[in-house]
């Protein structure tokens, strides 16, 4: 009976090892997969969509002056247009704009954000100083109400002399705390854009004129402080003339000195 159950479990463990070996014989490894070592396995990594994934690349190696170059891509603007004369204009370097102090006693003090100046520091602008993405400027030409809209903040200390240019658009006075402006900035060089995240300012013989991606903007000039928009016709002085200008207006306009100001060509 015993030698009987040996036979019976010798032929049991034959069978086995003979299923085994017909099982493997496409390619089983004796090696569990288990015991392979990491270095060793391939990890098939599926296809991915890359409409339905966060990002393709590192954020970081996002160029950011590609960004700004498409927000300001033009629209219905034409080779005399305000969005076309500030995006052609020679650019000033950015990063020598991010400094300032908080007031003419303080030291100058870097920051995230960009500061500059008109030559004769008549227009003082900063973006960024408050973390709040608006551009804000403070010049004795900008003249807004000489009071705060109703439901302003009891804790604004209102400006009527500053400008600002955010989500809302363009507008003239603006409370001083919430958008501060720091002096004794980068001085912006005549006929020199800075490009600053979405805003574009240009520093004319002409005055100071700003624009953001969303095609809004003001200018500060000689005249005052006014709303433009990048699809509207700039100065001559900034230009030259175009073919629909009168015939009598092409010849360039003289300065008080009688000097002839210089214009901006545009690119074809």
């Amino acid at each position: 009976m015993a030698r009987r159950r040996v036979r019976l479990a010798g032929a049991a463990a034959f069978t086995l090892i003979a299923t085994t070996a017909v099982a493997c014989l496409g390619g089983c490894s004796i090696v569990s997969d288990l015991a392979t070592p990491e270095s060793s396995r391939t990890i098939v990594i599926p296809g991915t969509n890359a409409l339905t994934t966060e990002s393709s690349v590192d954020s970081t190696s996002v160029d950011p002056s590609a960004q700004e170059e498409r927000d300001s891509a033009p629209g219905d603007w034409d080779d005399w247009s305000y969005g076309h004369i500030v995006n052609v204009a020679p650019r000033a370097d950015a990063e020598r704009f991010h400094r300032g102090a908080k007031t003419q006693r303080d030291p100058l003090t870097d920051s995230s954000g960009f500061h500059f100046s008109t030559p004769d520091r008549t227009v003082q602008c900063s973006t960024g100083a408050n973390g709040t993405g608006t551009l804000s400027c403070v010049s004795d030409k900008v003249e807004g109400a000489p009071a705060p809209p109703r439901g302003t903040p009891a804790s604004c200390q209102w400006d009527a002399h500053m400008a600002t240019l955010g989500a809302a658009g363009a507008a003239s006075g603006a409370c001083a705390n919430l958008y501060p402006v720091m002096t004794r900035s980068t001085i912006l060089p005549f006929n020199r854009t800075l490009a600053a995240g979405r805003f574009k300012c240009l520093n004319s013989v002409d005055g100071l004129f700003c624009l953001q991606s969303t095609d809004s903007g003001f200018a500060i000039t000689k005249d005052g402080y006014r709303e433009i928009r990048a699809d509207q016709r700039a100065p001559r002085t900034m230009r030259g003339p175009a073919p629909d200008d009168d015939s009598s207006s092409n010849a360039p306009a003289p300065t008080q000195s009688g000097a002839v100001e210089p214009s901006i060509t545009p690119t074809s």
